[in-house]
């Protein structure tokens, strides 16, 4: 199973969103980006995940972290992004706030010390990166141990296997089964898994925990 996109794919991507990033929050999709973050930042906090250093890998303007800062109130929140023009507004949009910064940054060269962080989030945007395993390699090394790594993102899970499949997309989208080979790889152990968001009996967004060992 491949772990990598094209880079004409992976390009072609940062086009898009660095163009979408001055209105990014305005679209109607955002009220379903939101549904996800409150039941992911419920779900960590329902499973006892607790953090003072937080990082969003591929964080686009910012959204995920503005709600994380009040369920996480002493946590310092770091988000990175490839896309230039989303760190831009994500930057406008957190003024005031002396705990959140940002930096435009893959999520495959990640510009910090090892054992940084205690929690790394990523929501949806894992199958954005141009390299999903360097990615996850990458977030391992600035993970502390004993921290927790949350990704929602879709999933090649029921319905999303033979959809993905068909559309040329499978490259980008994992089955529970690869995730785990995955992590554990790269010394992350999955916890859990947990519905994010679905219309009806669609599941579409999952969520899967992991934590450092």
């Amino acid at each position: 199973m491949r772990m990598k996109m094209s880079a004409e794919k992976h390009e072609r991507d940062l086009r898009f969103y660095n163009k979408w990033a001055p209105t990014y929050e305005d679209a109607k999709v955002q009220a379903v980006r939101e549904q996800i973050f409150a039941r992911m930042l419920a779900w960590l906090v329902g499973r006892n995940v607790e953090a003072k250093r937080i990082l969003d890998v591929g964080c686009g303007t910012g959204a995920f972290l503005r709600m994380a800062a009040e369920r996480f109130p002493d946590a310092e929140l770091v988000g990175v992004d490839h896309a230039e023009g989303m760190i831009e507004v994500a930057n406008e949009k957190a003024a005031g706030i002396d705990r959140l910064s940002f930096q435009v940054s893959p999520a495959e060269k990640l510009p910090f010390a090892d054992d940084e962080f205690d929690l790394v989030v990523s929501t949806i945007c894992f199958h954005h990166w141009l390299s999903r395993r360097e990615g996850v390699a990458e977030i391992s090394r600035v993970l502390s141990r004993g921290g927790h790594l949350a990704i929602a993102d879709h999933f090649a899970i029921g319905w999303l296997r033979p959809m993905f499949a068909l559309g040329g997309s499978r490259d980008r989208i994992h089955t529970q089964t690869e995730i785990a080979a995955m992590f554990a790889g790269e010394y992350l152990s999955v916890r859990d898994w947990q519905l994010l968001y679905g219309l009806g009996p669609l599941r579409i967004v999952h969520g899967v925990l992991a934590r450092r060992v």
